[in-house]
């Protein structure tokens, strides 16, 4: 049969055994694959043609199950702009996905456990500029000019047996310069990414792992319970960023910003709920805050001459 022959030649998917179309066939180690099939692989999953027809069945058995677990996820916390991180804090989960239908497109669920390291990196795109000359020619500018744009990428590395990182671009928006708006709002979003991820969850982990029986954490200041809006200094972008308020608003709902300021009194019972819901979801053994009176008097000067606006939301 000449080269013809085989291109027309009918092919059957080794997983389905359906008939792939002409232009449908995906080809694997020792097999063939028909575009349908291929679709329901991971899309973090590139190492196709050198997987065997084995293989790729066990990796849909998998996410088959893994729809289960999309549909029991409870989002928390959302992060990123076009590609998005999706926290179930809860239940120390996450995905990552562009589509608004996510329980649709099945998205593969991660364990906290299983995030390795997170890497964030600036990469830049130079376009050289060039002017006509009388005949119309382009030609470069001595010295070369460049047009240069700059992007955020985020590499989440995690332990699983079918790919082990999910790379992504964070800004969705041009970037011309450094240090821009733009620049330090995707610089911040990766970094956001990076910490919700990894910071604490690491910390507390190795603790554990390293054979701590408990976790007791102290903090230096009060909960943080408004996002600064003068220096930036909680780096939130938005209210529910903080921990606090999205239990604030879990435990009462339309309520929740009436209640606020008896949620920063730590002498209320609503207080001690949110303190011990901080301290459940982040695996602490106990869970202390310094009050806000006994933080003003230690630095020794009037409130009214110091700033408390993200632990109490007075000007």
């Amino acid at each position: 049969m000449g080269l013809f022959g085989k291109m027309f030649e009918k092919k059957t998917c080794s997983i389905c055994g359906g008939e792939i179309g002409l232009l449908g066939n995906r080809k694997l180690e020792d097999g063939n694959l028909c575009k349908e099939c291929a679709g329901k692989l991971s899309p973090f999953f590139s190492d196709r043609r050198a997987s065997t027809v084995e293989q790729i069945a066990e990796q849909l058995e998998y996410r088959e199950a893994n729809r289960q677990k999309v549909a029991e996820l409870n989002v928390t916390r959302t992060l990123g702009c076009d590609m998005k991180v999706m926290l179930d804090e809860d239940a120390k989960r996450f995905i990552v996905t562009r589509n608004s239908r996510w329980r649709d497109a099945n998205p593969d669920v991660m364990d906290f456990s299983q995030v390795t390291g997170c890497d964030t990196e600036i990469r830049e795109t130079r376009s050289e500029l060039t002017w006509k000359d009388d005949e119309g020619h382009s030609q470069s500018y001595d010295p070369p000019r460049y047009d240069i744009d700059y992007d955020v990428y985020v590499t989440i590395h995690v332990n699983s047996p079918y790919f082990n990182e999910i790379a992504f671009k964070v800004n969705d928006y041009r970037i011309e310069e450094r240090n821009s708006v733009e620049y330090r709002e995707a610089e911040r979003q990766a970094q956001q990414i990076r910490e919700a991820l990894t910071q604490l969850r690491e910390t507390v982990d190795f603790l554990y792992s390293t054979g701590a029986a408990e976790v007791h954490m102290r903090s230096a200041c009060p909960p943080i319970m408004y996002g600064c809006k003068y220096l930036n200094f909680s780096r939130s972008k938005s209210e529910l960023d903080l921990i606090t308020r999205r239990i604030i608003l879990e435990k009462e709902g339309e309520n929740a910003e009436k209640v606020l300021e008896e949620y920063a009194d730590p002498k209320s019972d609503r207080y001690e709920s949110m303190c011990q819901e901080i301290c459940r979801r982040q695996n602490f053994t106990s869970l202390r805050y310094h009050r806000l009176d006994d933080l003003v008097e230690s630095i020794g000067l009037p409130k009214c001459k110091m700033c408390t606006y993200c632990f109490d939301g007075k000007e």
